[in-house]
């Protein structure tokens, strides 16, 4: 018997989020997924002379949330009741703290395969600075997060893998393509080189045949991405070639790896102007 995947779409009833949630029943619909939709109440802080009063708010928020959980729902399906062929089932679930943890936390407790969640990207210097909750979901979660900007179609064609030619990439290209069920797309596999690096010509060479001995059917090619800026490069070749969806790899670190390393991955999840899948490591 096939086991039903499962999707966790946090929301926070914006228009970014409805948008993103049409998305994610449209691919709840092709993976015959279940959705569970999260919504998360950020606590208020509790003066010491009225922690009365702030409970009586929190509770009136959690109602408030509920409520719009209820007309987020309904007014989604509503929309896309006609390209559905069969709706997903769907649950609901309103929870109290900080909304990327929270996130990753009912993910893991839930089992979820696969976050998909809205974006709007970074419009002020205070988000550059703290960085968006789809960034902290990114960094956090143990499953594939998909990230979804704002007006993104759902278009699966034209695919695009952000490589680093560590060993893991065939794996991760194939994950991808099973994840998502796609047929017969169009992958082009770069690795960005900001010209300091001493490329291995060898070793996209053997990527290559590696797909063409194993899946000659495969339309998938293989570039390198010069350019001084990751991002901007990356978003350059997304409009030039019209790729309809960007897949990276992020591989686990150490705390102290973590704490040194810049995340690409993270970076892209703020700027992304297309859908961006993380694929995440085991």
């Amino acid at each position: 018997m096939k086991k039903s995947k499962k999707i966790l779409f946090p929301t926070d009833f914006s228009q970014t989020a409805a948008n993103a949630f049409r998305y994610a029943l449209l691919l709840a619909d092709k993976l015959e997924a279940n959705i569970e939709v999260l919504h998360v109440v950020f606590p208020e802080a509790e003066p010491l002379d009225f922690p009365v009063l702030v409970a009586q708010s929190t509770q009136m928020r959690l109602e408030s949330a509920r409520e719009q959980m209820t007309q987020f729902v309904e007014i989604g399906l509503t929309q896309m009741v006609q390209q559905l062929k069969n709706a997903p089932a769907i649950a609901s679930d309103i929870e109290l703290g900080t909304p990327s943890k929270v996130i990753a936390d009912t993910a893991k407790r839930d089992s979820a395969d696969l976050i998909v969640m809205g974006t709007k990207g970074v419009r002020r210097n205070l988000e550059r600075f703290m960085g968006s909750v789809a960034s902290g979901v990114v960094k956090k979660a143990h499953c594939s997060v998909l990230v979804v900007p704002e007006d993104a179609p759902l278009e699966m064609e034209k695919i695009a893998y952000a490589s680093n030619l560590n060993e893991a990439d065939p794996f991760e290209i194939w994950k991808l393509i099973k994840m998502l069920e796609l047929e017969s797309p169009t992958i082009r596999c770069i690795h960005f080189n900001r010209g300091n690096e001493e490329l291995n010509p060898e070793t996209m060479e053997e990527m290559e045949t590696f797909f063409i001995e194993r899946s000659p059917g495969l339309n998938i090619h293989f570039q390198t991405l010069p350019g001084s800026e990751f991002v901007d490069s990356l978003n350059d070749f997304i409009d030039l070639y019209e790729i309809d969806l960007l897949a990276m790899y992020q591989p686990h670190r150490s705390f102290f790896e973590n704490l040194f390393h810049h995340s690409n991955t993270r970076e892209m999840a703020l700027k992304t102007h297309v859908p961006l899948l993380v694929l995440k490591a085991g």
